[in-house]
């Protein structure tokens, strides 16, 4: 029977981003506009938040700890000694646009979308591939909020949401050369479910989970984008869900508490970090940036140097 719980009290004003890293077998996740990154290995934070950027949009694991997508910069954080170094920055060309979700391909790239709020930069944002030497490229243009960025088990195809259209569009993806293909699906998850998609993960069987930042709930969606279920969740605004735990069978969502206009939720456990339990499917490990496709079959120890 699938148990829900809050996962930890912290309540963030974005909460965004979960990930179970690999190698530190912990869960970290960001205060996106708050700027911080918190770890954790169960109810209490292990390690000391960290300040980063005025506005984090999204985090992925590498062999030393992290590399953060943070405005228009992609940084790459060492846990061991807390040092961080640029590695990338990106010309935005609009106001307002900054990066925002993304994910590692298994060739130990970083996909990240950029969003922006802002009416007269609408379709202005787009999806960039890092490679791990600082080098990038833009793989799509005409998104507004980019989001949901995903991969299917064999990193064959690519989930990427625009939350503004309320779609998530499946493409054809090529990751040893970064590339787009052809577009092999359209969700339209607000008329599915009446709430825009927000971040989202796929499991095993190459479902994808989203969640659903307008309605309280997280939905699954099959390879084909037919709606399976949708669970309610205790917190109100949902924000990105994550497989985690040794086995990878706890999903961990993070949520909101404060909007884009700066107002507040004022319902109960807004904010807050929950774990979904015995869900009946399992996730898989994140890829790490920076490492080739054999490393991400099989990670190796934490590299502390």
């Amino acid at each position: 029977m699938t148990e829900i719980s809050i996962f930890n009290e912290v309540a963030c004003e974005v909460g965004e981003s979960p990930i179970w890293h690999p190698l530190l077998q912990q869960l970290a996740w960001v205060d996106a506009t708050k700027g911080v990154i918190y770890s954790s290995g169960g109810g209490e934070l292990r390690t000391p938040i960290r300040k980063v950027h005025s506005h984090i949009g999204s985090i992925g694991p590498t062999s030393d700890g992290f590399v953060i997508a943070a405005g228009d910069k992609l940084f790459r954080w060492c846990v061991s000694d807390d040092s961080m170094r640029c590695l990338s920055t990106v010309n935005h060309r609009s106001q307002g646009v900054f990066l925002n979700d993304g994910k590692c391909d298994n060739e130990g790239n970083y996909v990240c979308g950029s969003a922006t709020f802002a009416e007269d930069s609408r379709f202005t944002a787009k999806i960039w591939l890092f490679h791990p030497d600082g080098r990038h490229v833009e793989i799509l243009d005409g998104i507004s909020i980019a989001n949901s960025i995903c991969f299917s088990p064999a990193y064959d195809i690519i989930y990427i949401g625009d939350s503004a259209s309320g779609r998530i569009d499946a493409f054809e993806y090529d990751a040893s050369g970064g590339k787009l293909r052809n577009r092999v699906l359209t969700i339209d998850c607000k008329a599915e479910t009446g709430s825009m998609p927000d971040g989202a993960t796929v499991d095993e069987y190459g479902n994808i989970w989203v969640a659903l930042v307008e309605t309280g709930q997280l939905a699954c969606f099959d390879s084909s984008g037919h709606l399976q279920v949708k669970i309610d969740l205790p917190v109100p605004h949902p924000t990105c869900p994550a497989f985690g735990g040794q086995q990878f069978t706890s999903v961990f969502v993070t949520s909101l508490s404060t909007f884009p206009d700066g107002s507040k939720s004022i319902a109960k456990n807004s904010g807050r970090l929950i774990e979904i339990h015995a869900l009946g499917v399992c996730g898989r490990p994140e890829p790490l940036f920076g490492a080739s496709r054999q490393m991400n079959c099989e990670p190796a120890a934490i590299d502390d140097e």
